[in-house]
């Protein structure tokens, strides 16, 4: 959901940003959220963890054994 926040900005900055977003074939609403994106900080709380980073390739690759994650044999040597 998108919130609207309103805010004054001088005449010539109004233009650089139209012409910008023209420029790019964005509105100057997307425009504005993009650069508000790339400049703010990540707060805490919105940085994602590695599960969150890699979720997209879990289960692409299949290693063939399938019982990989219940037979403990497949653990034999590990951290030795």
């Amino acid at each position: 959901m998108m919130k609207t926040i309103s805010l004054k900005v001088p005449e010539r900055l109004n233009r650089r940003i139209r012409a910008v977003a023209r420029a790019r074939g964005v509105s100057a609403s997307e425009l504005i959220r993009n650069v508000l994106e790339q400049g703010l900080p990540v707060a805490d709380q919105e940085t994602e963890s590695a599960f969150d980073l890699m979720s997209d390739g879990f289960g692409i690759f299949s290693s063939g054994i399938s019982d990989l994650a219940t037979n403990s044999r497949h653990l034999d040597g590990l951290g030795d």
